[in-house]
């Protein structure tokens, strides 16, 4: 049995389901509609994360825009690709923006400029080495030219007389 809605109260759809009896009813279909609205908002979050489908720790970590990217230090030229240098202390080695200035069987000569200083590496690549164009699809080494800009991801090579690297993932910028 309803109860009698008083005229004194103003219009309200919560108050008149109360007074209705229905208030529940209201109140879990208001539940639904936000969980479905929550549902909603982690779907379209799930959608700007970036590609799973690209396996390298490296390239997921270091992502980086360049129209984000810091501007140069006083005195230093800006440039188009953001370059970065890092060794860690487990022996891991990321290389951002490097130059092709040499290629041959399963080796790479690569060149970073920084100023007036130029940082030349070797790099190894072998059958393991995860070659990825610009957009981070597969591609192969014979895509690679001199004066191509690439980033390498890898190991520290042991025993190498000049810094030399044990590349895992090379991807064209």
């Amino acid at each position: 049995m309803s109860k009698p809605i008083a005229r004194h109260l103003p219009y309200h759809p919560l108050l008149y389901a109360y007074h209705i009896g229905s208030f529940w009813v209201v109140a879990l279909l208001a539940g639904a509609v936000t969980l479905f609205l929550f549902g909603v908002l982690v779907f379209a979050h799930s959608l700007a994360r970036p590609s799973q489908g690209d396996s390298s720790l490296f390239s997921q970590l270091y992502k980086v825009n360049s129209a984000h990217a810091a501007p140069a230090p006083l005195g230093l030229p800006s440039t188009t690709h953001l370059r970065e240098m890092h060794i860690a202390n487990n022996g891991a080695v990321f290389l951002k923006s490097t130059k092709i200035t040499a290629l041959s069987d399963k080796v790479l000569s690569v060149s970073m400029s920084w100023g007036s200083n130029d940082f030349l590496w070797t790099v190894r690549y072998s059958y393991l080495t995860s070659v990825l164009d610009k957009g981070g699809k597969p591609s192969n080494l014979s895509s690679l030219k001199v004066g191509d800009t690439i980033t390498i991801t890898g190991t520290l090579a042991t025993g190498a007389t000049e810094p030399t690297v044990e590349a895992q993932v090379i991807r064209k910028n």
